[in-house]
């Protein structure tokens, strides 16, 4: 491993892992090797996986973030954590880091808030396991015309699911009151 990736790692495990996520989903323009920076931190077996897909081995991994700096303008930080969760493997570390991505080939900007966990081998500080939540609501939440459609939808389905409670299985009647 080089000089320059050991340098890097030992940021990483040490401090913020804000350079690693701005390093691999830099702006399309930036001179930003991703494939190396994925080599220098990611295990041989990491996975990857988001709401769409579940990839394995590091030349997958490679092959969606190079992907994803093709589909992305713009990253926004919003808040990053880091530490061990209870109920994990020893070991590993959690990272979470939420963020506004601003995707490329859309008609307007849109806000889509992810939330990444990164489980980092302490041992040898490699990622095995990088793992991007996000839902469709912050998709919709942007589209006026969908975001109040779903949120009529949301509304009726209450409204309807409540009725149907109601008729179904009534509130008991609480006795001396």
């Amino acid at each position: 491993m080089s000089q320059k990736a050991n340098a890097m790692r030992s940021l990483y495990m040490t401090n913020s892992p804000r350079w690693l996520l701005c390093a691999l989903l830099s702006h399309p323009d930036s001179s930003t090797d991703t494939d190396s920076v994925i080599s220098d931190n990611y295990a041989p077996n990491c996975v990857f996986q988001d709401p769409l897909l579940k990839v394995k081995g590091i030349s997958n991994v490679k092959a969606q973030f190079r992907l994803l700096k093709v589909m992305l303008k713009r990253i926004d930080d919003k808040f990053i954590s880091s530490g061990v969760a209870a109920g994990e493997a020893e070991g590993t570390s959690i990272i979470t880091h939420i963020m506004v991505l601003r995707p490329l080939l859309w008609p307007w900007d849109i806000n889509i808030e992810v939330t990444t966990h990164m489980r980092v081998d302490r041992a040898t500080g490699l990622i095995c396991e990088h793992t991007d939540h996000w839902s469709i609501a912050s998709l919709l939440a942007n589209v006026p015309l969908l975001n109040r459609l779903a949120d009529v939808s949301r509304t009726l389905f209450g409204t309807v699911s409540s009725m149907a409670t109601h008729l179904l299985l009534p509130a008991r009647k609480q006795h001396g009151s």
